[in-house]
Formats: C-alpha cells, sequence, structure tokens
C-alpha cells in the first residue's frame, strides 16, 4: 500500500523582526568654565594713567637696547607729569569778584595746565608707538619711505618714525605734530643724561 503522500508546508519566515538596536551612547554633558570677571576699572585706568606690563618681556634687537631704555624712561616721567597736570586741570576754578586780576591769572594757569596736558598726550603716544616698533621689529624704518632712519637720528629723537626730510614735509603741512622733548625745565624738555650725552644739538630740518 502506498503511504499517503504529505504536502510539506514551506517553513515560516521570521517577519517583522529586525536586528536589535544599538543603544546610542551616552552624551556627556559638557562642563562649564566660569569665566573669570573683568577687573573693575580704577582711577588711574581710567584716566590713562596706569602703569602698563613690563615692554622688556619681549625679545628684542639688542641694538635697540639703549632706545627702549631711555623710551620707558621718558614715558614713566611723563605719566607721572601727566598725574599732576590732572589734578591742576580737574581744580575748579574760583571765583574772584573783587579781583579781576586774580580771576584772569586763574582761568591763564587752567588753560595752560589743558594746553600742556594736550601736549603730554601726544608724547606718551609718540613714545608708546615707538616702544610698540622696538618689540615688533620695525623700530629704525622710516614709515613712508621703508629707509633706515640714520642712527644719529635715532639718537637724538629716539621716538622718530620718519627720516628728517620726509618729517620736515609733513610737519611743514601740519599733517603730523612733532612732540618736542628738548626743552629742559619743561614737560615736553624730559631729557636722561644718555640724551644729554648724546647729543648737544637740536636736529636741523633738511632744507
Amino acid at each position: 500500500m502506498k503511504k499517503p503522500s504529505v504536502s510539506k508546508r514551506p517553513a515560516k519566515t521570521k517577519r517583522g523582526k529586525s536586528a536589535p538596536k544599538k543603544s546610542k551612547p551616552a552624551v556627556r554633558a559638557k562642563a562649564v568654565v566660569a569665566r573669570p570677571r573683568p577687573a573693575a576699572a580704577t582711577t588711574r585706568s581710567v584716566l590713562g594713567t596706569a602703569r602698563k606690563g613690563p615692554d622688556t618681556a619681549v625679545p628684542i634687537n639688542p641694538k635697540w637696547a639703549w632706545h627702549q631704555r631711555v623710551l620707558l624712561e621718558l614715558r614713566e616721567r611723563l605719566l607721572k607729569a601727566r598725574g599732576e597736570q590732572l589734578s591742576a586741570a580737574a581744580e575748579p576754578l574760583e571765583g574772584h569778584s573783587m579781583n579781576e586780576a586774580d580771576s584772569a591769572s586763574d582761568e591763564f594757569d587752567h588753560n595752560l595746565a589743558l594746553s600742556e596736558l594736550s601736549a603730554e598726550q601726544d608724547a606718551l603716544f609718540e613714545i608708546e608707538e615707538a616702544l610698540k616698533r622696538i618689540a615688533n621689529g620695525s623700530y629704525g624704518t622710516c614709515e613712508e619711505t621703508a629707509r633706515r632712519i640714520p642712527a644719529e637720528r635715532l639718537k637724538a629723537v629716539p621716538w622718530t618714525r620718519f627720516v628728517t626730510e620726509v618729517a620736515a614735509r609733513l610737519e611743514r603741512r601740519n599733517l603730523v605734530k612733532r612732540p618736542h622733548l628738548a626743552a629742559p625745565g619743561s614737560i615736553r624738555g624730559l631729557e636722561t643724561e644718555d640724551l644729554e650725552e648724546s647729543t648737544g644739538e637740536e636736529e636741523q630740518p633738511a632744507r
């Protein structure tokens, strides 16, 4: 006798089952770093009389060591003088109803203090710029012609940015001011012993 044929059903395939999902890595929280608060402004910093960091921290060309030292000394003395001028200029004018001459004299002194303060500011700007040029290596090069400034001129005017003929031309056209520091006894005339030894005459403009 023949055995009844048994139909084989196809094996059921697993449907709807996907590969197990991979778990996402945990996100780490970024550490919050507290930013330091800026230091409160002081009276000296607002007025511009606060001392800056040492300029000698940056390596410089040894050839300009003397010039840097002179400029730093001039800056220090100008800052001290400017502080005194700030105090004088900030004093209120007192009324002199009984004496007009005293009132006029006080007003003249007040205006003179403001004028000297402006001159000191110009000189300080040139000195600061010269110190920056020493630090970045561009000191001693004329900013207009890219020529080397003679050593004699740098000795006499260590804050100069131009060769003599360029400086004279710009001054004639009132394009630049000369922060003159050669008159003894004045705010503009702050001299060092080295400057007095190195040059006895004021530099004359090129004709």
